[in-house]
């Protein structure tokens, strides 16, 4: 079974076998342009969700808490907190002994850098990586020698760039790719190597999906988004994101990896957030 540790670090990696994905925007109109598709979680907005999540057959659930506020420069800071496991390899890990022995991992799970969003839901990086390394030194002692490695590792200009493209994937699921979303229900478009699908409209929650394919010469990357969200606020009630790759050597072997992000919103439970979805 995968450690703990690895399974939130997991959370972070969207980058499958090194293939990336292409820059994906809302479709141009094909069809009707269905009103709304503007983001408004009117923050303070505090957001409980159960993923579950599937790392080449490596299984685990866990719930967690999006908190979304507002920054002083008027953009959002939105962080996943409050971490629990729930659930590894279909085992139940919820007893007050597993739970303190994957209680540092959990600690651990806190350092995800908090993302910053702008009034009108688009990503903009993640939080200052200084902020980022004092909340990994609080949650586990290190000696010196190991601090010090650890701080030229998280300073590294690379690092700050991989941690933006890989926790801005998340958002990018859950809001971004859906604004200003321009398809009628029923309609899709090829577009940019993508395809977008509105599969329908139901009690007032729409159901869209983006299929994205990069493919090079010896790589292939199929990522899958899809949202059953509120047209009026983009608050999601489903996401799920899922990345399929593969890499081909020159002995002829080859490296797949299969992952899946599953998420499940319980905005009957939030807390803030303005008027109720």
């Amino acid at each position: 079974m995968r450690t703990t540790v690895v399974t939130i670090v997991a959370m972070l990696a969207g980058a499958a076998c090194g293939a990336r994905a292409a820059e994906v925007t809302s479709p141009a109109p094909v069809a009707k342009a269905t009103p709304g598709f503007a983001f408004d979680w009117s923050p303070p907005c505090r957001v409980p969700v159960v993923e579950v999540t599937d790392i080449d057959g490596d299984k685990a659930r866990l719930r967690y808490v999006i908190f979304a506020q507002r920054a002083a420069d008027n953009n959002l800071e939105v962080r996943m907190q409050d971490f629990e496991m729930l659930e590894m390899g279909g085992q139940d890990v919820t007893s007050p002994e597993w739970k303190a022995r994957l209680a540092p991992s959990m600690a651990m799970a806190e350092a995800i850098p908090a993302m910053r969003v702008s009034p009108a839901g688009a990503f903009l990086g993640t939080e200052n990586p200084e902020a980022l390394l004092e909340r990994l030194l609080a949650a586990r002692h290190y000696d010196p020698a190991k601090e010090a490695a650890m701080r030229k590792m998280l300073l590294a200009p690379g690092t700050v760039a991989l941690y933006d493209e890989l926790v801005g994937a998340y958002w990018r699921g859950w809001v971004e790719y859906w604004i200003d979303w321009s398809l009628a229900p029923g309609a899709s478009q090829e577009a940019q190597g993508s395809r977008f699908e509105y599969l329908g409209l139901h009690d007032g929650v729409a159901s869209l999906r983006l299929t994205s394919v990069v493919e090079g010469a010896d790589a292939r990357r199929e990522q899958i988004n899809a949202v059953d969200t509120d047209p009026a606020t983009l608050r999601p009630r489903h996401t799920r994101s899922q990345v399929d790759a593969t890499v081909s050597f020159k002995d002829g072997t080859s490296k797949t990896r299969h992952e899946v992000h599953d998420l499940t919103w319980d905005w009957a439970r939030a807390e803030g957030c303005g008027r109720k979805p």
